[in-house]
């Protein structure tokens, strides 16, 4: 069970500025109370409340959406990302045409047959959206199932 386990491996996507859109909830919050904490009455109140309750929508939105439900999973086969959906796309070792890997940052691009069938395992440094749960592993697997050329 433990080499089962060991052989498969899931890296969930998670949203690279977390921080960021809690305090985009805060800031509704503050704008949906605000109001009545000062007495603004008419007009300006309902501005403040809608304003506030948008961004508190479009926050939730955000942290609710499917991708952050997505995850990597990579066995001895190859590497699929799979969604609440479905498997979005899976691409076997023997598919790859090139891993392009920064050691010191622990982050590669891993080129498929096509661009849409291809990953970026990114660090912080790497201007992506997502960051993924555990992905220094998840970089040193992919690194040990392709041998360089």
């Amino acid at each position: 069970m433990a080499d089962a386990e060991q052989a498969a491996a899931r890296f969930r996507l998670r949203p690279r500025r977390a921080w960021a859109v809690w305090a985009m909830l805060a800031f509704g919050g503050a704008l949906c109370v605000l109001p009545f904490v000062y007495g603004v009455t008419g007009t300006p109140r309902l501005i403040d409340l809608v304003a506030g309750l948008g961004v508190i929508a479009t926050a939730s939105l955000y942290l609710g959406a499917p991708t952050w439900r997505s995850c990597v999973r990579i066995d001895q086969r190859g590497l699929a990302l799979e969604s609440p959906r479905g498997e979005r796309f899976h691409l076997d070792w023997n598919e790859v045409t090139e891993v392009i890997a920064d050691q010191d940052e622990q982050a590669a691009f891993v080129r498929g047959p096509s661009s849409a069938r291809s990953f970026l395992v990114p660090s912080s440094a790497h201007p992506a959206p997502y960051r993924i749960e555990r992905s220094a592993e998840l970089y040193a697997r992919i690194v040990a199932a392709v041998p360089e050329e």
